[in-house]
């Protein structure tokens, strides 16, 4: 499919389109400042609903990967605007799709939202590219190309079948797509450790950039199910393959499901113990990424670190190790 096949504009289409689009990186923390985004009274959300007694957001609008993935392009401008459909006049339309900075696999991004979202303002969140990277790595064996299976490759075997996860931390290559439709002013760029370090600072900064209230912005901690915690989404992995065998038995699996959380809590730290347990667990960690292969990739990444530092003006020497 070529950038400008599907996707047309549709008379009657309700909802607007975005006004700003989180471009990625993957893993960079993204998910975390989406929330806070939307939370903001002047950006549109999805509704909200009760998880264990804590409201959670579920907005529909993370992931789109509208202008990135080709099915989903196909679905055409109808479609895309009607996810937008609910906000009220005046509120801040906007999406987040890790997808768009995934160049040179997804090539086509850059080229669609600049013919549809001309005006949109970009967020690029970018983090230590070696630490991204394998991150990515176990995010996409586990959640994308082998869930629920054991991990049978290294982060350094991966990448030689997906280099992905590499690409996506060449931040000066993935941002050059989009200078190419977009003026530097459209485009904010942070790191994932200011976020950590001054997260009131930055996020002040990044309304200043949508030109929404920075007062509105909230910062009390977000919930697991809001941050897509790598840590938490690993340890359910673990735990529903702990369980999985038990859970199946015909009379012992529908009692288990009517035990209070408490008691299902101890039951699986109990079979966490057990050789079943162990070998189930040590299958579903990733291994570590060797001393030398950072060392590798830490190398590998200093030219194209000092060509974004350049591009934006500072420090980039954290990276460095």
């Amino acid at each position: 499919m070529t950038p400008t096949d599907g996707a047309p504009e549709a008379s009657d289409a309700t909802g607007k389109l975005p006004d700003a689009v989180i471009i990625g990186a993957a893993k960079s923390a993204t998910t975390s400042v989406f929330h806070r985004l939307i939370r903001h009274p002047q950006i549109f959300q999805g509704p909200a609903e009760d998880v264990d007694g804590v409201p959670v957001t579920r907005s529909k609008d993370k992931e789109l990967c509208f202008f990135s993935d080709d099915p989903v392009y196909a679905k055409g401008m109808s479609w895309y605007r009607s996810q937008f459909a609910a906000a009220e006049p005046g509120q801040l339309c906007m999406e987040a799709s890790t997808n768009y900075t995934r160049w040179p696999q997804l090539p086509d991004t850059a080229e669609r939202m600049a013919k549809h979202v001309p005006d949109a303002r970009l967020i690029y969140i970018v983090r230590h590219p070696v630490d991204r990277a394998y991150s990515h790595y176990v995010h996409r064996y586990t959640r994308e190309l082998h869930p629920g299976q054991p991990i049978l490759s290294s982060f350094e075997e991966h990448i030689k079948i997906d280099p992905m996860c590499i690409d996506s931390s060449l931040y000066m290559q993935q941002l050059e797509r989009f200078l190419e439709y977009y003026p530097r002013s459209a485009i904010h760029v942070f790191l994932t450790s200011d976020l950590k370090r001054e997260p009131e600072v930055t996020m002040r900064e990044l309304c200043r950039f949508l030109d929404i209230d920075p007062d509105g912005i909230q910062l009390d901690t977000q919930t697991v199910r809001q941050s897509n915690n790598a840590a938490a989404i690993l340890e359910g992995k673990t735990r529903g393959a702990i369980t999985a065998p038990f859970s199946r038995m015909p009379v012992i699996g529908p009692l288990a499901r009517r035990l209070p959380k408490s008691w299902k809590d101890k039951v699986y730290n109990l079979l966490k113990r057990t050789k079943h347990g162990r070998t189930t667990s040590q299958s579903l960690t990733p291994p570590p990424m060797s001393p030398e292969a950072r060392a590798k990739f830490l190398r590998f990444f200093e030219a194209p670190n000092r060509e974004l530092a350049q591009f934006l003006g500072r420090d980039l020497s954290e990276w460095s190790k």
